[in-house]
């Protein structure tokens, strides 16, 4: 739906802007297009059973991932993994596409990884 709205307000600003109408009704039309496009592309992405038990082991729609990474950047949410067949993968969430509940629990479930430096710094 964003991916809609996006569109849409592109189309708008082409519009709004300085540009010659017999380029900007085209490109206004291609921008709007272009965003219900990409909206109906991803509503049509499937979705995928993330379980992650207790003691670390992860299934990706009941296969097998190892060495989950989980990272923050504000509110999108980005888990590293290799799959079954070692191939490295991820998956991102944005806010709308994560309740509040179940960004909580895999915070939690993803198993906090070691700090990054392994010698001493300068300053000790």
């Amino acid at each position: 739906m964003a991916l809609c709205a996006i569109g849409v307000l592109a189309a708008l600003s082409v519009l709004s802007s300085g540009m010659p109408v017999t380029f900007a009704v085209p490109l206004a039309l291609t921008a709007a297009g272009q965003g219900v496009r990409l909206g109906r592309r991803e509503a049509r992405r499937p979705s995928h059973l993330l379980t992650i038990a207790p003691d670390g082991r992860a299934a990706l729609d009941g296969i097998d991932i190892s060495d989950l990474r989980l990272h923050w950047r504000g509110p999108w949410a980005f888990l590293h993994f290799r799959g079954a067949d070692g191939r490295s993968r991820r998956l991102a969430w944005w806010t709308d596409t994560l309740a509040p509940r179940d960004r909580r629990e895999l915070r939690l479930a993803v198993p906090v990884q070691p700090a990054a430096q392994s010698r001493p710094s300068m300053a000790s």
